[in-house]
């Protein structure tokens, strides 16, 4: 196996592991209820529904059984900033701590 393929696999273990590009739960219960604005929205559909992240299919029929979708979850305003902030810290080398 090449270098670059061990980093792939890498890479794609702790994305999936980690779950790193998983919207929060609150995210996933908004979008359910349709009331996500539009850049959030797309970013969840694609997650959920294109990639099928399985994670969040489990999540979501766990928000689809309990019926708790809020007919309105406000995103924080600085949500954007930290999960930027989370990526980097999981994806910053091991020794750089």
């Amino acid at each position: 196996m090449r270098p670059e393929e061990v980093f792939e696999l890498e890479l794609a273990r702790l994305w999936i592991g980690e779950r790193v590009s998983c919207p929060h739960p609150h995210l996933l219960e908004a979008y359910l209820a349709g009331s996500l604005e539009a850049g959030p929205r797309e970013y969840v559909a694609f997650h959920v529904d294109e990639i099928g992240c399985p994670a969040c299919g489990v999540e979501r029929e766990e928000i689809r059984a309990r019926g708790t979708a809020p007919a309105e979850e406000p995103v924080p305003e600085d949500a954007e900033e930290r999960l930027l902030a989370s990526t980097r810290r999981v994806l910053r080398p091991r020794d750089r701590k």
